[in-house]
């Protein structure tokens, strides 16, 4: 007969177990089904420009949900959204994708727990998981302009961590808003430029890519200078 100590645990077990099947599923489909072509910007913007007007917003979503998980790189997802569906309707749809799949990733990691990450990690971890919890927010938006992980690693390590998820869900918005408009404003500059390639429109392209690139290494400069006045 099982004891009451090991029947308290098999919740925990289950959830655990559910999260991996979870994660090892999309990866499965990441390696055999066509998903891995989601890295090429104009293989996404193939699949994106494919859907039907209803499907769209479901299949983008879809899509950030898998980039959540895994290392999908969302930025170049950002961009194809914005190349098939304009800028405004791009923004919707990417910021709406962008926390739902950041709020998935965090999720599975808060079930997977610290276990599997220290072993990864070790000290490490908890480095990260005193840092966020000391700055909240504002250090959750740092992790996500800075190129420090991976969009689908920093949701896992945060939800792992026990960072609040408020903090997670707030930093997650502030950080991503630079490259969400960036990438977005981007993809249609792109084309633009493919049916009137003009100077101008190339020079736009390039100048957004800039902005966005100074914004990364100014708050790079910020946060290394913040961290060396840290006790």
């Amino acid at each position: 007969m099982m004891g009451p100590a090991r029947a308290s645990r098999l919740p925990g077990v289950v959830k655990a177990a559910a999260a991996i099947l979870v994660v090892a599923a999309v990866a499965l489909a990441w390696r055999f089904t066509p998903l891995s072509q989601l890295a090429d910007i104009e293989r996404l913007r193939g699949v994106l420009a494919g859907s039907g007007p209803m499907q769209a917003p479901l299949v983008v979503l879809i899509l950030f949900v898998v980039a959540g998980l895994l290392a999908v790189p969302v930025m170049l997802l950002i961009a194809a959204t914005a190349m098939v569906f304009g800028l405004w309707l791009g923004l919707l749809y990417s910021g709406v994708g962008l926390l739902v799949g950041a709020t998935v990733g965090f999720a599975v990691g808060a079930v997977l727990g610290q276990k599997p990450f220290i072993r990864l990690l070790g000290p490490r971890l908890d480095r990260i998981r005193r840092a966020v919890t000391r700055r909240g927010v504002l250090a959750v938006a740092v992790i996500r302009v800075l190129p420090v992980a991976p969009f689908a690693v920093i949701n896992l390590l945060a939800g792992a961590s026990g960072v609040r998820f408020v903090d997670f869900i707030g930093g997650t918005a502030l950080g991503l808003a630079p490259g969400l408009v960036a990438m977005s404003a981007f993809g249609e500059q792109l084309v633009a430029a493919a049916r009137e390639p003009t100077p101008g429109h190339v020079a736009t392209a390039v100048a957004v890519l800039a902005v966005w690139i100074g914004v990364v290494v100014g708050v790079q400069a910020l946060a290394s200078r913040i961290g060396s006045r840290a006790p």
